[in-house]
């Protein structure tokens, strides 16, 4: 077993007389005696309380390093905001250069971070706009009477217009064709 050797703490009364002795600066005699006699007092009053040798690590060190392993652990175990959770798990339908035997029923496209609103807007082969959703909160929108027009089949894009706090942001086109009926 190793032992340590207790450190001696200063005895802060040599301190105070040092200061004292070195700064009186015309205070009387019997009131340094007072000022020392209270700080004996006090310091022994303290020393009571407390040893004035200590051995093992300082006092500090364990909550310190419980810190520092709280801040090096919590994000290991923390989850992925469901942001990204949901930006993986959209797919966009209809898929692009998907080839359909009837207009699809909805738009689904993948989430886009920030986003406050969602419009898709459809266009023909020529690229004019044929139809456009509106504001949808989701990613996902009912083709609604779009899909009377796209019943004749034919080649269409589509594109998604995400409205962010950064402006807007645009995902596509994709295309697809529907069989002629």
């Amino acid at each position: 077993m190793n032992e340590q050797t207790p450190r001696a703490v200063p005895d802060p009364d040599d301190d105070i007389r040092r200061a004292l002795k070195q700064g009186s600066g015309g205070t009387s005699a019997s009131h340094d005696e007072n000022v020392l006699a209270m700080a004996a007092d006090a310091a022994d009053e303290i020393s009571s309380r407390s040893p004035r040798t200590r051995s093992g690590p300082p006092v500090w060190l364990l909550p310190a390093a419980a810190a520092l392993a709280a801040v090096l652990l919590v994000p290991v175990f923390l989850p992925e905001p469901a942001d990204t959770l949901r930006s993986t798990q959209a797919a966009v339908q209809p898929a692009p250069n998907a080839r359909l035997e009837e207009a699809p029923d909805s738009f689904e496209w993948p989430f886009v971070s920030g986003a406050r609103s969602y419009e898709v807007v459809l266009r023909d082969a020529g690229a004019t706009e044929v139809w456009r959703s509106g504001d949808v909160s989701g990613e996902r929108v009912a083709a609604g009477d779009a899909r009377a027009l796209m019943d004749a089949g034919g080649t269409f894009l589509w594109t998604v217009e995400a409205t962010t706090p950064g402006g807007t942001t645009e995902l596509g086109p994709y295309q697809f064709t529907i069989a002629s009926q």
